[in-house]
């Protein structure tokens, strides 16, 4: 999809027609404040010629400054998109999500990000932390995927490659880190990159197995395929298929075709994936539990599954859009739909 939205606007006639003035220059920043995590901070600037300057401030891979050169095709599509959404038309600040009745919210934790655009003579910088329209988002992503920013503040895969060929393969430590942070990021073929040069796709001493970190069935596949086992347990009896409860449907999936069985207790006080999965509202995820012949009668240390899915329903009525903004569920939320597959599961099932 975003290499869709690139290649139109890198093809678009009015891309190919913008004239792009000597002075241009667009810059990007990203703080750790606010954050509440280790959120990269960097600055990356482009200019009117296609030259990229990177600094690297926290939480990045590359600390310092980098450099390289684009084409000036992507230059167009940047300086096109700067007028598609009109840029110096904006608010010179984006720092806050509304509640619908246009209240402000409570939410304190966001990545504070700067855009800088030079043209022509004429200087705007806008903060885009939040509550941000969406081209100006569409914008940010543009400007690091431009300036390929993703091989200094992680790694990416022909970065990853020329280390190993250039006979500086990373260590066992910084594979493992890097992994850690491509799950995070879902991004599989950086993922499949590392398990090839020698990444642990078992390791969990200490620190959360890389089976419990994926966002896709994808990659957990790929962690299964390189070894990974489905059905392993750490020490307060968290499971994979506990995890993917909070994840969109393909990874449970993917351990339930591995062999996971769908009534596996997760935990040490005998919850299953169905009552956690019912309780975050995702239908997707109790829909497959159920299809399995995971047991809506089971009770866990409180609740049966129907018991968790009333229950958070009804808090989930009082959430703020802002608050749901910030909980960012990665599956579709149907507390009705689970309720609704709870009792038809329970009405064929024998007292």
């Amino acid at each position: 999809m975003l290499l869709t939205i690139l290649l139109t606007v890198l093809l678009s006639p009015f891309a190919q027609e913008v004239q792009v003035p000597d002075d241009f220059l667009i810059t990007l920043e990203r703080t750790w404040l606010h954050c509440g995590g280790q959120c990269p901070a960097y600055t990356v600037s482009i200019d009117a010629q296609g030259n990229v300057r990177y600094d690297g401030k926290m939480y990045v891979r590359v600390v310092g400054t980098a450099s390289d050169r684009i084409p000036a095709s992507r230059v167009r599509a940047l300086a096109a998109s700067i007028d598609q959404i009109g840029f110096f038309t904006l608010r010179d600040r984006y720092t806050e999500f509304r509640n619908p009745d246009g209240t402000r919210s409570l939410v304190d934790h966001y990545q504070q990000t700067f855009v800088a655009v030079r043209r022509n003579g004429e200087s705007k910088r806008i903060e885009a932390s939040q509550g941000v329209p969406p081209g100006l988002t569409e914008l940010v992503r543009q400007i690091d995927e431009a300036a390929r920013t993703q091989r200094w503040i992680r790694i990416d895969v022909p970065t990853l490659r020329q280390l190993v060929m250039d006979g500086h393969p990373p260590t066992a430590d910084q594979r493992g880190d890097w992994l850690r942070v491509a799950l995070s990021a879902d991004e599989v073929d950086v993922i499949k990159a590392l398990l090839d040069v020698g990444a642990d796709s078992l390791s969990g001493e200490s620190r959360t197995p890389p089976l419990m970190m994926v966002r896709s069935g994808t990659a957990a596949r790929a962690l299964i395929d390189a070894g990974a086992d489905p059905l392993l347990r750490v020490a307060h009896g968290a499971t994979p298929l506990g995890m993917a409860a909070w994840q969109r449907p393909d990874v449970t999936e993917v351990l339930l075709k591995a062999g996971v069985p769908a009534d596996l207790r997760i935990d040490l006080d005998g919850t299953t994936a169905l009552i956690v999965a019912a309780g975050n509202g995702n239908i997707g995820v109790v829909r497959l539990l159920l299809a399995a012949g995971a047991d809506p009668r089971v009770r866990g240390r409180n609740l049966t599954a129907l018991e968790a899915a009333l229950e958070a329903q009804r808090s989930a009525v009082g959430r703020s859009a802002a608050f749901r903004a910030l909980l960012q569920p990665r599956f579709v939320e149907d507390f009705d739909g689970v309720i609704a597959a709870l009792k038809e599961a329970l009405a064929k099932r024998p007292r």
